[in-house]
């Protein structure tokens, strides 16, 4: 019985999925993994100013026009904010905002 050769490709890790967040206002979609270039680029800025950098250089266009009309925190009657969505975004990616 023959034995296959691994090839270094066999051992990489399966492609993450995109993360992905749906509300009344659309959906927005962003990198299921936080790109070590974005938090070594930002690393100077707020936890505010980081995440909106990060989201602005990797969501589309259709996300960033779903995510500026987000409310900033949660409102009864209204699905979605960009509370929900960068605490969601965060949990997602084995984070939890505000700590380092």
């Amino acid at each position: 019985m023959a034995t296959t050769r691994k090839t270094p490709q066999d051992h990489k890790k399966p492609a993450v999925a995109e993360f992905v967040y749906e509300c009344e206002f659309g959906t927005v979609t962003l990198p299921g993994f936080m790109p070590t270039g974005a938090l070594r680029k930002f690393r100077k800025l707020s936890e505010l100013d980081m995440i909106l950098s990060i989201i602005e250089e990797y969501a589309d266009e259709e996300s960033l026009e779903v995510v500026d009309q987000l409310p900033q925190d949660d409102i009864d009657g209204i699905d979605g904010s960009f509370k929900e969505l960068t605490k969601s975004w965060m949990e997602s990616l084995g984070m939890t905002p505000g700590n380092s």
